[in-house]
């Protein structure tokens, strides 16, 4: 019983936030940020919000491998900063790709960075279930509408963006393996505030993190969990052909790699040009990668996300 990944696509931010922009009205240089994250832009969305980008996503997955919207049975978003509380992102996406008379299941999930890696272990379920025959599984994110501009800590690491995977069921495929965990964080690690109780100061509805604690938990859970999954899918790390990590910080990439000693040049990553669009971060790169020719269809490879949760999960199939 298998997946298999039908159509990959992809969408960004309409404007290019440089380093040398931001540099311009805070407090920080080119060089400071490219040492410590590997980044030298980012994409922003001015005027589409995370469902625009969801279905721009979708439409260029199914454009690039002639897929028809309708065929879509299920559509699950992973975003942290939806369009609203309610309706889901999921279901403005099925409304926005014309695909209102079809008998769709829609719903978002929150795992934060995280998300995508979830949205496809629910979605290889529901279709491992019989119930469905193709999930569209959308990671979107428009962070530029929650960051506090003025604090250089967080503002120079996101993007804006949103990427789509369409999955089938395919009895010949190869199993798509999946490990999800979350640490419950009470300390606030990373948070965007919400609706308070009428008793609770009221915060504003932007990103805080603290980059030190985030780091530690990220070089700590992410080999344990590589090794996890490639155990539960009875395969080694090093016969996988490349490795797509949330996109968050390139120092975090490489320190994975390193300490499984596994061949940097695996490790697939374009966090310098688009910045971390935390759930959208792995689709966008699969995307992007299979685009420019560095990851091809028939390869097995393992994603892996980590962030707000403290959340962190791994999943392997074969593209």
């Amino acid at each position: 019983m298998g997946i298999k990944v039908s159509a990959v696509g992809h969408a960004l931010g309409e404007r290019v936030l440089t380093n040398h922009e931001l540099a311009q009205y805070i407090d920080t240089s080119h060089e400071w940020i490219l040492e410590r994250t590997g980044i030298t832009q980012r994409t922003i969305s001015d005027h589409l919000n995370t469902s625009d980008l969801g279905t721009q996503a979708l439409k260029n997955a199914c454009e690039r491998y002639e897929i028809d919207p309708l065929s879509i049975e299920a559509i699950i978003v992973a975003t942290m900063t939806p369009d609203h509380f309610t309706p889901s992102t999921a279901s403005l996406i099925q409304a926005k790709m014309g695909l209102n008379p079809s008998k769709i299941m829609a719903f978002d999930v929150n795992v934060a960075c995280s998300g995508f890696v979830v949205g496809l272990d629910l979605g290889s379920a529901l279709l491992e279930s019989k119930r469905f025959k193709r999930i569209a599984i959308i990671g979107a994110e428009v962070f530029s509408k929650i960051l506090d501009w003025n604090d250089r800590t967080t503002c120079i690491l996101f993007g804006d963006g949103a990427g789509a995977m369409i999955i089938d069921y395919d009895a010949t495929a190869s199993a798509c393996v999946c490990v999800n965990h979350s640490e419950g964080d009470l300390e606030g690690t990373l948070r965007a505030c919400g609706v308070p109780l009428l008793q609770e100061e009221a915060h504003p509805l932007t990103l805080s993190m603290q980059g030190k604690e985030v780091y530690r938990f990220a070089v700590d859970v992410i080999p344990s969990v590589m090794q996890e999954c490639a155990t539960k899918a009875n395969l080694t790390l090093k016969s996988l052909d490349h490795i797509v990590l949330h996109q968050a910080n390139q120092r975090i990439m490489d320190y994975a790699m390193k300490r499984l000693q596994l061949d940097p040049s695996k490790s697939i990553s374009n966090i310098a040009k688009v910045g971390n669009t935390s759930a959208a971060s792995i689709p966008i790169a699969v995307s992007m990668a299979l685009h420019e020719g560095s990851l091809h269809h028939g390869e097995r490879i393992m994603v892996v996300g980590f962030g707000g949760g403290l959340s962190y999960g791994a999943a392997t199939f074969t593209l």
